[in-house]
């Protein structure tokens, strides 16, 4: 009588007597070996009173009935203790252990041991789901990238790259509270490395941005070492230089200041008068510097609900060059300093 290729199943034999025999000794070995769970595997020796259908990965160095069948599947009929003998590829789920295990050339392993490479994955999700905008996509709580040590092949060092087609394209990493965006750091349209911010995800206002060719520092909207400003070492040993952009030219004769002028230097080259208006909203520790570059006089006024001081209640540029700092010391009230007349 001979048996199939891959499960050893008996085959009816031409004129064969008692053919249910044989059949369902071939069903009995079908129902051993598909869809293969097993109670545990490293068993070493038989299972008193096993259920009908228990089925065992036997281990290396079982005893009696179990020896010399390592990585064998026992099953229990009613004949008693029969032997299934696994071919490579074969899977079975490890109950005790909850786990799914293939079977190789050098026996019984973890199945996720033969996933060491994924390669060109069109979608991973962990803990959601992928979708077409975000084929890598992970919820979790906490991560962790440790660099490989030398001692595992590798150098003890750990960067991460992020790349960008061209220099007009961006390469950044946005952060958000409640899928509303509130930050974002990166290459942005340029080489420029900058960290941007935003109140509302809509509108953002540049915090730094450094040029890549000279290593400058540009703070676009200011900078200051806790509420009470600069401290002396809060940048120690370092000199600082102004940018072309800190610097802005105006020859009209009316400017209504606004927080994107915080930290510049304006100078007014109108040969006629100029009116510099000071809103509401500039909030605490704006400030600038104005220069009446032209033959007009630069006067100072402000908005209804703004307090503007000044020493000798002086609000005019006292001549050609003439160079007035302005500084907001509280919510809407700010005080002028310089070559002021009244």
């Amino acid at each position: 009588m001979s048996d199939s290729a891959n499960l050893a199943l008996p085959y009816i034999e031409a004129a064969q007597a008692q053919k249910h025999v044989t059949h369902n000794d071939a069903l009995a070995l079908l129902d051993a070996c598909v869809q293969l769970s097993v109670a545990s595997r490293n068993t070493l020796s038989a299972p008193g009173n096993p259920g009908s259908g228990a089925r065992y990965i036997i281990g290396s160095g079982a005893l009696g009935i179990f020896a010399g069948r390592t990585n064998q599947i026992a099953y229990w009929d009613a004949a008693g203790w029969r032997f299934l003998t696994p071919q490579i590829g074969w899977i079975a789920w490890v109950a005790s252990e909850s786990a799914l295990f293939v079977f190789d050339a050098s026996g019984w392993v973890a199945i996720e041991s033969k996933l060491a490479q994924l390669q060109n994955l069109q979608r991973l999700g962990v803990g959601t789901t992928a979708d077409a905008s975000n084929p890598f996509a992970a919820k979790l709580n906490a991560m962790l990238f440790a660099a490989r040590s030398g001692s595992e092949g590798g150098n003890g060092d750990l960067r991460l790259t992020l790349n960008k087609e061209v220099v007009s394209r961006t390469v950044s990493q946005i952060y958000q509270t409640a899928w509303s965006a509130r930050a974002e750091t990166g290459l942005m349209g340029d080489d420029k490395f900058r960290i941007k911010v935003s109140a509302d995800g809509a509108s953002w206002r540049d915090g730094l941005e450094i040029d890549p060719a000279s290593g400058t520092a540009v703070f676009s909207n200011g900078a200051r070492a806790g509420a009470a400003g600069f401290s002396a070492d809060v940048f120690s040993g370092k000199s600082f230089r102004l940018t072309s952009d800190a610097i802005s030219a105006d020859a009209s004769s009316l400017r209504t200041l606004n927080a994107g002028d915080n930290g510049r230097i304006i100078c007014f080259t109108s040969a006629s008068p100029v009116s510099v208006v000071v809103p509401v909203g500039l909030g605490v520790g704006f400030s600038c510097a104005l220069i009446q570059g032209g033959a007009g006089v630069v006067t100072f006024s402000a908005s209804s609900g703004v307090v503007l001081g000044q020493v000798e209640n002086a609000f005019r540029s006292g001549g050609r060059h003439a160079t007035i700092s302005l500084l907001a010391i509280a919510a809407d009230s700010l005080v002028l300093a310089g070559a002021l007349v009244a």
